[in-house]
């Protein structure tokens, strides 16, 4: 198939700005009282049309010729691949999921069945060992991030959950569509490296997975497929897209839009839109951010207008919007992370903290890093990374520790998109020595390929993992979890009720500031 589909810079800034504001706006709209709603909508849209004129210009406000060709036969590939991995990943539970599922089902569903803001009130509750576990004599408030349902949850309103669960597995595959275009963006060239990696990219767990399976054979809730020591977790590609993919998708693309700004007069927007889906990623969202903010690019360095692109209205606007609604919207349900402290305290010793702290990174980051280090140890992109996934594993907050889990997907992300362009290079030089008649030679090169290539199997291995669960049980109709709950206001099963009242429920809405002077 010949052809090819032209991308700009601007173009896709504009495609990935709606995807990522239009469920913000409805969020707005449809939970804030008009006073407020309004005018944060009308700043919101008009900082992204400010940044959508000026995206295209370099730090010297020169406009760059940034065309990127993509051929149309790689990217109808990719629509069929966003698909088929939204779907093995549980979107839209047609097939076996993980216990996150009967949370997410239940948020789509009750976002679609209840007015906004979506309140409970006592008597929707049947299930007697339900109502017994929780207080069912006030209200509560549904707290949660949960902005990325708002586009299929309006579908839902108008044409039904069914018509809401096929938006969904659409919307995420838009997302992985648009993540995929970024990333073939930012390598210059459309690459399948970034499809393997975006799927396959983790840690070497299955050294500390194996070696327990065959010797220690510990059964707690940190020794699994992702994990190899207490409270401090780094989750692979896949199992992020399986899990938590309201999260993740959302900050695989603020991070792949960072990556490609040209200049820093827009990245408070870019990066404080992950606040409306995930506060823990917000954390690591900072470096990133930081690091394109106060990078020296540009041809001709000037202080004084650097400082006056760094606090001008792209990167001021958005981020007291977002803190403000969102701020109020989360701070409403702040006793959900009531577990917090230094990593160190719950180990007893430091000794027994750093042996764990050593076996953490040296599983989930070197091996990424150490590939990518000769090409990219110059970048501050590459060094943002790496002392964010040195940070995350310090402080822990939640019992499973959601802060390490999820403030380390942007850094992760970042070395992800750098070992497809290493990949993707690789490629190409033995095009090249191809077209010569050549190939690689000499024990040096065969030995670098080799590791190359033992690295990359054992990255892919917690995604094979995972797929040898979920299809088997695909052919057996086993769905998993995903139908336990079906909805927080009139739950199927006792089982999840402590969680839910721990995690999404605010009793009494009334008495906080969002529900009180915010919300309609």
């Amino acid at each position: 198939m010949k052809g090819t589909v032209r991308i700009t810079n601007r173009s896709f800034f504009l495609m990935s700005g709606i995807y990522l504001i239009l469920p913000i706006v409805i969020f707005f709209f449809g939970y804030l009282k008009p006073l407020v709603s309004l005018p944060c909508i009308f700043l919101l849209i008009g900082t992204f049309i400010w940044a959508l004129r000026d995206c295209g210009k370099n730090a010297d406000q020169i406009p760059l010729k940034d065309d990127f060709e993509m051929p149309l036969k790689f990217l109808i590939i990719a629509c069929v691949y966003a698909v088929i991995v939204t779907i093995i990943t549980g979107v839209g539970e047609y097939v076996w999921t993980a216990y996150d599922h009967a949370f997410r089902r239940a948020t789509l569903n009750d976002l679609i069945s209840y007015r906004w803001p979506v309140i409970y009130h006592p008597d929707t509750q049947t299930i007697p060992d339900v109502i017994l576990q929780m207080d069912t004599s006030r209200p509560q408030g549904f707290v949660y991030y949960f902005t990325y349902w708002m586009v299929p949850a309006v579908v839902g309103k108008l044409a039904g959950f069914t018509a809401a669960n096929i938006t969904l597995i659409l919307w995420n595959s838009m997302g992985i569509v648009l993540i995929l275009t970024g990333m073939s963006m930012y390598l210059k060239r459309a690459s399948y490296a970034s499809m393997f990696v975006f799927l396959c990219f983790s840690g070497l767990d299955v050294i500390p997975y194996t070696i327990n399976s065959f010797t220690f054979q510990f059964e707690t809730q940190w020794m699994w497929v992702d994990g190899c020591v207490p409270h401090m977790s780094y989750i692979s590609n896949f199992n992020n897209l399986e899990n938590v993919y309201h999260q993740a998708i959302p900050c695989y693309l603020i991070v792949i839009l960072l990556m490609l700004m040209k200049n820093n007069r827009n990245i408070g927007l870019i990066a404080s839109l992950i606040f409306a889906y995930s506060p823990w990623t917000t954390f690591g969202m900072f470096i990133p951010a930081g690091v394109q903010l106060l990078r020296k690019d540009n041809r001709s360095y000037d202080m004084k207008r650097n400082l006056k692109n760094i606090f001008g209205f792209g990167n001021i606007i958005a981020p007291l919007i977002m803190l403000f609604i969102y701020g109020a919207f989360y701070y409403s349900k702040s006793d959900s992370t009531a577990e917090r402290g230094f990593v160190v305290t719950y180990y007893g010793s430091f000794g027994w903290y750093l042996l764990a702290y050593v076996i953490l990174i040296a599983v989930e980051v070197l091996p990424a890093a150490g590939l990518v280090f000769t090409s990219r140890k110059n970048d501050p992109l590459f060094r943002g990374a790496i002392v964010l996934l040195l940070l995350c594993p310090i402080y822990k907050i939640s019992d499973s520790n959601d802060l390490a889990m999820r403030a380390s997907m942007p850094g992760l992300f970042i070395l992800a998109v750098f070992l497809a362009a290493k990949i993707s290079d690789y490629a190409v030089e033995d095009e090249k020595l191809a077209r010569k008649g050549k190939k690689r030679k000499g024990f040096k090169a065969h030995a670098k390929l080799a590791v190359l290539s033992l690295i990359l199997v054992g990255m892919a291995y917690v995604t094979a993992y995972m797929l040898s669960v979920i299809i088997p049980a695909f052919f057996y109709n086993d769905l998993g979890s995903a139908h336990d709950i079906e909805s927080f206001g009139n739950q199927s099963t006792p089982y999840y009720t402590q969680k839910i009242s721990d995690q999404f429920f605010v009793p009494d809405p009334d008495d906080t500031f969002f529900f009180k002077y915010l919300a309609k």
